[in-house]
């Protein structure tokens, strides 16, 4: 009999992490700063305040994964056989802050300043759906495979004449920007020919298969492994590295058996 000790996989490290928070979440800032001189006595001795204003942007990922590396690896994998009825599905991101660089509330969430922890759950924005041949029994037309399409496509057709966002009885079908009454709401870097791709579901379907804030709350974590016997990879496993941080989303439905 093999002695545990000896065996090479037992000697590995895992530590599961909350969340990872980054210093600050994708978006368009504004920072204002102003100096004003007073004496030993406070009174001001300056005419007036010295003012400065400087707008910056932390950009990210919104509408695609910009770079399929950032993609680590997703569970089950493509065309994979097994028994998976047992394992909610997941994908591995490379990067352990992408989970939270955005939020999915119309507000941001109760965060701690950068470099301070807290052990309130977070809402992940981003999800895994899963689809089984009942959803597309149970909802004719639907079709699983993502089509191709552009950022301009989220606008009604009122904003933009050349969107393909469906319309129902006058009103525009539910998008991100279904709401619009002119192109605004982009941030620095995208366009309306952006290409995208794009899932079109029945709105009765996806309140039933979609996440609660509840689930968001709980769907997302980090993980600290160990790199021994693992490949390098390039700002992933990179040589001399021994541990690796990577952040997993889950979804919320298990596959069929």
């Amino acid at each position: 009999m093999t002695n545990p000790i000896d065996n090479p996989l037992v000697d590995q490290l895992v530590t599961f992490i909350q969340h990872d928070l980054p210093g600050l979440p994708d978006g368009e800032y504004r920072l204002k700063v102003s100096q004003r001189i007073d004496d030993s006595e406070g009174n001001t001795i300056s005419d007036g305040s010295l003012e400065n204003s400087y707008s910056f942007a932390v950009l990210g990922d919104r509408f695609q994964i910009k770079k399929p590396t950032d993609v680590y690896t997703v569970f089950p994998a493509a065309n994979a056989t097994g028994e998976f009825s047992t394992a909610l599905p997941h994908v591995v991101f490379s990067n352990p802050k992408f989970p939270w660089t955005r939020f999915p509330t119309l507000k941001a969430p109760e965060a701690p300043p950068t470099g301070i922890g807290t052990k309130n759950n977070l809402p992940t924005w981003l999800t895994v759906l899963l689809f089984d041949e009942d959803d597309v029994a149970e909802n004719s037309g639907l079709v699983i495979p993502p089509a191709a399409a552009t950022i301009g496509d989220l606008f009604p057709r009122s904003v933009l004449a050349t969107s393909t966002l469906g319309e129902r009885e006058g009103k525009s079908d539910y998008s991100y920007f279904h709401r619009a009454t002119k192109i605004e709401g982009l941030e620095i870097g995208e366009s309306t020919d952006v290409p995208i791709q794009v899932l079109d579901l029945p709105l009765e379907l996806f309140w039933k298969i979609a996440p609660t804030m509840l689930d968001l709350e709980l769907l997302a974590h980090v993980r600290r492994v160990s790199l021994r016997n693992k490949p390098t990879i390039p700002g992933v496993s990179d040589i001399g590295e021994p541990v690796g941080d990577f952040s997993i989303v889950f979804g919320n439905r298990l596959p069929q058996a």
